[in-house]
């Protein structure tokens, strides 16, 4: 085995199949491949476990037959290659719940031959296809509006969220759309575009599928927009209303819509989706649907009466009286809070100038941990908190998305990041909880912590003899990383306190406990809510405050080495009278 490339953690004699990676074997001591799930024309998809953080994902490579088709024009096999790099950046470049996440992408020698991989999203359901029936929904009303809420609009979301980064797909169909659960993921970037970049020439193929395909895009596929998906997405609405296409039936580059008997009997609800699917699919692109966005508009309005629809994107038309109103109530909230925080000032001015003492303790897993030094709380675990002001904070919950406004109630906030050494005492303290596999910590079942080095010389934590303990006294104070968002928020509830949201983070920042640090800059964990459900971000300092602040989501198993957290507490809670 070559020990500059060790791909395997056992041996592998022979060479490996020019079509198939073999199960066991190891790329980049990260991904085992564990069995081969299918073949295209052009790659190769496995299913494979990431080592380090124990989950399943899909790993694409580049088929080794369709690149020995080239051998006699390596202009076009480097073409070919480079479509594939260009799928990994603009996965890489979109995050959306409709949308598949990629996770990496490398490049190592396999018998002799170096491969280029795609990591992603493992997704073992069906696809959108399988949602549809083969003779289409006709005149099933229900079952029609009930398909299209739950699966036909988040995969217009996560279309318009790609156009929204300037992305157009060129491939949309249902074998592209996978499902996980329920929940609809816009797969297969192979054929992707960047507008405003050069496209990539093709000298034997036409990119895309043809039936889902516009004229335009069998002219000249690099000088597409838009319009290009959504006549694709016009063409899938249009089959599962009516059936799936065959040769015999499909209609290829024209407008399509439904049989007129169905939008003559059906009454306003075929006749309305008549019209979007026809609007959809024009021929030329100067009278099709110009967005996504427009899409999902008139498909809420149609779909509305017959079931109950997430109206939490209204119509344009009604969106700003909407925000009118919410402002309106923000600014009288705000006005409130305001005066109660004013009173309880005033209040506590009064209590302390007729000698009344307040001791404020900070509630914990343990004993009682904090006591009150000027507008600080001194805690068990060692943490300094500062005392926030409250007051309202602007951010984006995404790229694209619209611009939020939070109320910050009074709350405290760790002066410092939480260090290697406390952070060494947590992990001895829940010891019996945890499991330690290779260089990942586990605690019920999601990893919390990765060991190991962080940078070439630098290893501030291991595990000996059933212990955690520091590599070196010196390492103790400084920031501990490679620590999950769970394992952030694990910590943070051993103690009794929380991760920071946008707005308390954006407020510490203000207040100067967001420093500058030494390179490479240390980002941090926070933790917003979402109704019931919880939202990770890596929150990263920067300068220009004429940008909206916008965190970047990230997934709660996830480890960085430049990631670090602190705690915060609300007010009411850090006070004890």
């Amino acid at each position: 085995m070559d020990e500059t490339n060790p791909l395997s953690r056992t041996a592998h004699t022979g060479s490996i199949s020019k079509s198939l990676l073999p199960p066991g074997l190891v790329l980049n001591n990260k991904w085992e491949i564990l069995g081969h799930i299918a073949s295209g024309g052009k790659g190769d998809i496995y299913r494979a476990h990431q080592i380090s953080l124990e989950r399943v994902v899909a790993l694409k490579v580049i088929s080794p037959d369709f690149v020995d088709s080239f051998k006699d024009n390596p202009e076009e096999l480097e073409s070919e290659k480079e479509r594939f790099r260009r799928e990994v950046r603009i996965m890489a470049g979109i995050r959306h719940p409709n949308v598949l996440q990629v996770f990496d992408y490398d490049v190592t020698q396999v018998g002799g031959s170096a491969i280029e991989y795609l990591v992603m999203e493992y997704i073992p359901g069906s696809t959108l296809r399988d949602t549809m029936p083969r003779q289409g929904f006709g005149a099933d009303l229900t079952g029609a509006a009930t398909w299209l809420k739950d699966y036909f609009l988040p995969v217009l979301d996560g279309v318009a969220a790609i156009h929204d980064a300037r992305i157009i797909h060129r491939d949309i169909k249902p074998e592209n759309i996978l499902l996980d659960g329920a929940v609809s993921k816009i797969a297969d970037f192979g054929l992707a575009r960047v507008l405003q970049q050069p496209g990539l020439t093709h000298t034997f193929h036409v990119l895309g599928t043809i039936f889902y395909m516009p004229k335009e895009q069998f002219e000249d596929g690099a000088a597409v927009d838009a319009r290009a998906d959504i006549y694709a997405l016009g063409k899938v609405l249009y089959e599962a209303m009516t059936g799936k296409i065959t040769n015999a039936s499909r209609v290829v580059f024209k407008e399509v819509g439904l049989p007129q008997e169905l939008v003559a009997s059906a009454g306003d609800f075929f006749c309305r989706l008549d019209t979007i699917i026809r609007e959809a699919t024009r021929e030329e692109p100067d009278g099709r649907t110009v967005s996504a966005a427009l899409m999902i508009e008139d498909l809420r309005a149609v779909i509305a009466p017959h079931t109950t629809v997430d109206t939490s994107q209204p119509p344009a038309r009604e969106r700003k009286l909407r925000w009118l109103s919410i402002a309106v109530i923000v600014l009288l909230l705000a006005l409130i809070a305001f005066a109660a925080y004013h009173f309880r000032e005033e209040a506590q001015m009064r209590q302390e100038m007729s000698g009344r003492e307040t001791r404020e303790t900070l509630p914990s897993a343990g004993s009682s941990l904090a006591e009150q030094s000027g507008q600080n709380l001194s805690a068990e675990d060692g943490a300094t908190l500062r005392l926030m002001p409250g007051g309202k904070k602007k951010w984006l919950p995404e790229h694209g998305g619209t611009e939020e406004t939070t109320l910050v109630e009074p709350f405290y906030a760790e002066e410092n990041l939480v260090n290697n050494q406390r952070f060494v005492t947590f992990l001895n303290a829940i010891r019996e909880k945890v499991t330690v596999r290779d260089s990942t910590v586990i605690l019920q079942g999601t990893v919390i912590f990765m060991l190991g080095e962080i940078r070439e010389g630098y290893e501030p934590i291991k595990f000996r003899e059933g212990k955690f303990i520091l590599q070196e006294q010196s390492t103790a104070n400084e920031p501990v990383v490679r620590v999950s968002a769970d394992g952030a928020l694990a910590y943070a509830r051993h103690y009794g306190r929380e991760l920071p949201n946008t707005a308390q983070w954006l407020t510490a920042r203000e207040q100067g406990l967001v420093a500058s640090l030494p390179l490479p800059e240390i980002k941090e964990w926070g933790m917003d809510r979402l109704g019931a459900r919880e939202q990770f971000y890596v929150f990263e300092n920067f300068t220009d405050e004429s940008v909206l602040f916008c965190p970047l989501a990230r997934q709660k198993w996830e480890a960085f080495a430049d990631v670090g957290f602190r705690t915060v507490l609300p007010a009411n809670k850090g006070a004890e009278q």
